[in-house]
């Protein structure tokens, strides 16, 4: 099955892809953010269609909700009813810090911002069962 990852950010939504059957997560795009987040990722999904979300949750450093979170939870709930896919969060503490160290200087924040989507991605991909352990 296909999945879909989003990175949410005020200007931009990273979005990267991957199947769980290899299990490797690619950096695909950015959309816009804003009142039309949703809709931009209902078209995303007509040209890609996919199984599943993945929403990254940007929890404190302590792992509570603050007033960010309470953003995406919005987008989350929104983008669940008109997708009708399962759209799942995952925490996403320090994924942006970590593609801006893997891509290096010098990079557009778009890169960064759906490199940290293919972080979130794989981090899910990761915390699944081995195929020989299920």
């Amino acid at each position: 099955m296909r999945i879909l990852a989003i990175d949410y950010g005020e200007r931009r939504l990273g979005i990267a892809a991957g199947d769980d059957s290899t299990r490797i997560a690619i950096p695909l795009t950015t959309v816009e953010a804003g009142r039309d987040a949703v809709t931009a990722v209902e078209r995303l999904l007509a040209e890609r269609p996919a199984g599943k979300i993945i929403v990254g949750l940007p929890v404190t450093l302590r792992g509570e909700i603050g007033p960010q979170a309470r953003v995406v939870e919005e987008f989350v709930r929104k983008l669940s009813e008109r997708v009708g896919l399962p759209v799942e969060t995952r925490d996403e503490r320090y994924t942006t810090s970590d593609a801006m160290q893997r891509l290096g200087p010098g990079h557009k924040p778009q890169a960064r911002d759906a490199a940290a989507a293919a972080i979130i991605l794989q981090d899910y991909f990761d915390s699944l069962p081995r195929k020989d352990e299920a």
